[in-house]
């Protein structure tokens, strides 16, 4: 339970330097949306293009249905290019 922890024993208040110095390499670019990069499917959800996939410029493997970079999500695997 957190309220039985002691103040100080999770970090608290967070050290700031660690956070300056750290890499997030997980942290992603934003990249802002334009006309082309998705449209709305039948159930209302945003398909992202090619053209946007290009412009992102990595494979998230989610199995997009227009990855340009060849994953499949059912055998977890990029086509060679």
């Amino acid at each position: 339970m957190l309220n039985s922890v002691k103040i100080g024993t999770l970090g608290f208040p967070p050290n700031i330097n660690w956070y300056k110095s750290h890499k997030f390499t997980s942290m992603k670019k934003f990249i802002p949306l334009e006309e082309g990069d998705f449209y709305l499917s039948e159930e209302g959800y945003k398909v992202f293009t090619k053209q946007y996939h290009l412009k992102r410029g990595y494979c998230c493997e989610s199995g997009c249905r227009h990855c340009p970079y060849g994953y499949d999500h059912k055998t977890n695997a990029q086509r060679d290019n």
